[in-house]
């Protein structure tokens, strides 16, 4: 890429580097490198670790950083030192913002009539990455995941034509799923791709859960799946709403041997952080924010561990907790502590009734009559 210098260029900024396409800025883009930004060699998305090399009047700089393939070329290209992959975003967790950057290069890109050359490469893994793709169809975005692992297993045969419609050279070496190659590839510090147009990835995840330091990636996946994808446990899952405290609390007493995807606004988050540290103290837990650059790397780790507050934001949190102790059997729950629960949770009786009858012996008119009186009785009702 090609772009050239501006006298309003000042690099102080300490998060983030920034080459813009348009051909003027203000004193305020203080992350700004570069303006008219073109490029003057076909571009496409780039995924995996990443080297931008700044050259400009003999002096040069580099920038590291973990490529977003969400981004697309026709975009201002961003290098964030966060973890936000906002469409902007060429690489998020760079090694600096501008204002690290030479002094005596700086001089040169705020003169207008510099010339400044960009050059996107791809850099070594400095870490094992398991990225778990979930494809709907042919994207620029999967072939630019399949050229940057290092190793590309697939799940099922769609999967397997997606990955040979991408790049023939690298879909040759892909490989139906085998979790002792999958364990090796991850065991070196390398980055590999398992893609899948169906179905979970619990399998996957347990086979490297005894793998220390492995970064999990989620992409092509809503939030609500994305806490669950990096789960290797196979237990009942409950979807509650947390906002009424008394409601979450019930549901945390009795449905103790259930997963629960838990909801919450992102100023809500200490509070349900808090009833989940005194009544599932010794549970797992993962999160993920409700929007696309956020939710793509989910928080996993013991409840005392999560954070105290969310990433920053304001969106909303999808929350998994899942009981400490493995189990194959689906538990039975107290029918009377468990409709309360739910009804106190906002579900209408018309639907407990009608899921009852559906899934229990009791007739339709039962059920209609058991959780009605449950209505009647509740001092909240």
């Amino acid at each position: 890429m090609r772009c050239r210098g501006h006298e309003n260029i000042s690099a102080t900024h300490e998060n983030t580097v920034e080459f813009s396409l348009d051909s003027e800025i203000t004193g305020r883009a203080t992350c700004v490198v570069g303006v008219d930004a073109r490029f003057v060699t076909s571009a496409a998305p780039v995924a995996g670790p990443i080297r931008v090399t700044i050259e400009a009047d003999g002096r040069s700089a580099q920038v590291r950083a973990g490529a977003n393939s969400r981004w697309r070329p026709g975009r201002n290209m961003v290098l964030r030192r966060g973890p936000d992959r906002l469409p902007n975003t060429l690489g998020t967790e760079a090694d600096l913002g501008s204002a690290r950057l030479p002094r005596d290069l700086i001089t040169a890109l705020s003169r207008p009539e510099t010339s400044i050359e960009v050059t996107v490469q791809r850099d070594r893994p400095e870490a094992a990455t398991l990225v778990l793709y979930r494809a709907t169809g042919p994207e620029d975005r999967l072939a630019a995941e399949v050229a940057a692992a290092g190793t590309v297993f697939t799940r099922d045969a769609p999967a397997s034509e997606l990955v040979a419609g991408t790049d023939r050279i690298r879909s040759a070496a892909a490989r139906p799923i085998d979790h002792d190659h999958l364990r090796a590839a991850l065991a070196a510090n390398g980055r590999a791709l398992v893609v899948a147009t169906s179905g979970g990835f619990t399998e996957e995840i347990g086979a490297v859960a005894d793998q220390r330091d492995v970064r999990v990636e989620v992409l092509g996946l809503p939030a609500e799946q994305t806490v669950s994808a990096v789960s290797p446990r196979r237990v009942p899952v409950l979807s509650v709403d947390a906002g009424r405290t008394r409601g979450l609390v019930r549901v945390l007493r009795t449905a103790t041997r259930h997963a629960l995807v838990l909801r919450c606004s992102h100023r809500d988050f200490p509070r349900v952080r808090e009833l989940l540290l005194r009544e599932r103290e010794t549970g797992i837990a993962s999160f993920a924010m409700d929007v696309p650059w956020q939710a793509e790397r989910p928080w996993r780790g013991p409840v005392p561990a999560l954070p105290e507050r969310p990433p920053g934001g304001t969106a909303d949190v999808l929350l998994r907790v899942e009981p400490a102790e493995e189990t194959s059997e689906v538990p039975e729950i107290p029918a009377v502590a468990f409709v309360r629960a739910l009804l106190d949770d906002g579900v209408s009786p018309k639907t407990l009734s009608r899921a009852l009858a559906d899934t229990t012996d009791y007739s339709r008119r039962e059920a209609y009559e058991f959780v009605h009186e449950l209505v009647d009785r509740s001092p909240e009702r």
